[in-house]
Parts: structure tokens; sequence; C-alpha cells
């Protein structure tokens, strides 16, 4: 895309039932528009968009969503008027469905017990909301939530509230992100159990205790031991090597059954069963395994996530480096 229209924020609010085949959304974009136009190239891919609308000031214009590219989810917003410049808000309403296994928003069944996880590297998150889907556009978002009772919902940022959303549902409302790609924004959903470890202290850096969790399916839980008593030292050899603290509020690692290896969602790393569920026979490589898997994906919350290349060309240096340290 080109830099006409520079998106600054994003709020999202997400229904999200992992027993249903689809999900519905909202997504308000904050953006600045360079130039007077009746036309703003976005992304969006299999996404049935209900309603668009662009505010600015006092005005409110009705806009035309349009996928034109359904392979690579380019679409287009026209306005039978002109745009101004300057700051604006999108904002689309829409529904999608759910992805198989791992690709933007994916359902998958284990046991049976449904469940969400996300993947939008490289270009999926056009599947999972409509958005500005390249990785020179770094900002805030603002995710909220909608899920049954019953299931745990985690993001890359804090939760900050949760509270009825109507009969059998809870909104989880969690806190702005730091600046982030599309590429790195992440959920799961479902009956989770969540482990709790102990907070990582400072070494050499300053900062507050970093809160960490082990997340997975339901029953595999006291298979992420290994996984919380060890990841502190992992974290503190990267701080002391990049001299920068941990950059984000919280540090969740993620079990799923979907995922074929392991990504480095800000605050929210998601990764296969085999890499995070350890348990106290676990043998040497699959322990290997974890730390350098897991060296690699915390490598990536400095670089690639805290300092992200504009563009996919210079990725081979992201991965590079994270396999180096890892």
């Amino acid at each position: 895309l080109s830099r006409d229209v520079v998106p600054q924020r994003y709020a999202l609010a997400l229904d999200i039932d992992p027993r249903r085949t689809t999900f519905s959304g909202t997504a308000d974009i904050d953006v600045v528009i360079g130039q007077p136009t009746q036309r703003i190239w976005l992304h969006g891919r299999g996404l049935r968009v209900s309603a668009a609308t662009l505010s600015a000031g006092d005005a409110t214009l009705p806009l035309t969503y349009t996928e034109v590219d359904t392979v690579n989810g380019v679409a287009r917003l026209d306005s039978a008027t002109r745009i101004a410049a300057g700051p604006a808000t999108l904002h689309l309403a829409y529904e999608a469905d759910f992805s198989r296994g791992m690709s933007g928003i994916g359902r998958l069944l284990a046991g049976d017990e449904a469940y969400v996880f996300t993947q939008m590297e490289p270009i999926d998150a056009r599947a999972a909301f409509p958005g500005f889907d390249d990785p020179q556009f770094k900002t805030p978002f603002e995710v909220t939530v909608v899920a049954p009772e019953g299931d745990f919902v985690v993001s890359n940022a804090r939760l900050v509230s949760r509270g009825p959303a109507g009969k059998g549902l809870v909104r989880h409302r969690f806190a702005p992100t730091l600046p982030l790609p599309t590429y790195l924004v992440a959920l799961a959903v479902g009956p989770l159990d969540v482990a709790e470890g102990q907070p990582i202290a400072a070494h050499d850096v300053e900062r507050p205790p970093i809160p960490q969790r082990g997340i997975a399916t339901r029953g595999q839980g006291p298979k992420l031991t290994y996984v919380l008593e060890h990841t502190p030292a992992i974290v503190t050899a990267l701080e002391d090597y990049f001299g920068i603290a941990y950059p984000y509020p919280k540090l969740d690692q993620i079990a799923s059954p979907a995922m074929p290896g392991a990504m480095e969602n800000a605050g929210a790393v998601i990764y296969g069963d085999s890499l995070l569920l350890l348990g106290a026979d676990a043998p040497p490589a699959q322990l290997r395994g974890f730390y350098e898997v897991g060296a690699h994906e915390l490598a990536h919350q400095w670089f690639g996530d805290l300092v992200t290349p504009r563009w996919w060309d210079d990725i081979w240096l992201n991965e590079a480096f994270a396999s180096w340290m890892g």
C-alpha cells in the first residue's frame, strides 16, 4: 500500500464463539489522509462487510467496500464525494468464516472442545479484520472480545476488564498495545488451562517484574511447568545481550495443537504443543527444542516486534538474527 493513507490506531471489537463456524466484528481505524481523494486502498480477504463509513469532525460519509483481489485480499473504499485530507476514522462492520488450522483466525477441535488461535504472518491479518496489512505500519491496537462464559481469552496486552455481554456471554477488554504491525496481533479463545509462573525479576535493566503465564488446551496445563521455570533465564540472557528491558507488559506462552512451529506475537507467543508441553519424562532433544525455539521467539520480541522491517524483503535478517540467538 502507499502512504497516502496512514493508520494511527485500531479499535477491534470481535464476537468469537469457537463452537460456531463464523465470527463477526467491527474495526475502527484512525487514519491520516495525505491528500483529498474519493478512494482508499486497504486489505481485507473473505470479509463480508455490512457497513463502512468515514468520520471526520462532525461529518460522516458512507463508503462502499469492494474486495478487488480475492487471492491477495486487496480491497478499496469508495466515496461518492471527495474526502478531505487530514485525520479521520474508518468504521467497518463485518462477518467472516473461521479458517481451518492456523491462518488468520483459525478454529480447531481438541478432544471434544473447540478453540480459536490466530496466525497473522505474513498476510493473514486481512482475513481477521479489515486494515492496512503491511509491516511498515505500526500502531496501537485496542482489542475487545465477546466470548461465551467459561472460555478464557488472551491477547497481546493485559486484560483490563471483564463483564457481562448478554446471556451466557462475557466481554473482555484489553489495554492498548504498544505500536505493532498487523501481523503480530494475536488471540486465543476457548476452555484453556492457564498456568501462572513466577514473575520474571529484573537483572541488569530497570523494569517492573514481568508477569508470565503458560496457556494450553484443557487438561494440558500441568505440562507447562518446565517452560515457566526456565523462561526467566532466557529473558534475562536476552536483556543482558540487548541492554534493553523486555519491551512488553506481560509474557504469555501459548501451546496450540495446530501450530507447526511458533510465532513471535508480542507478549503472546504461540507454539506448537510439542515445544511447550514437556512432561517430567520429556527427552533431552525435546527440552533443547524448547530452549532453541523459545530463545528464537523471545529474541523476536526485540528484533522483529519492537523493531520491525518495513517490508518482507528484509525478513531474512529478522529471522536469521533470531535463529542465531536461538
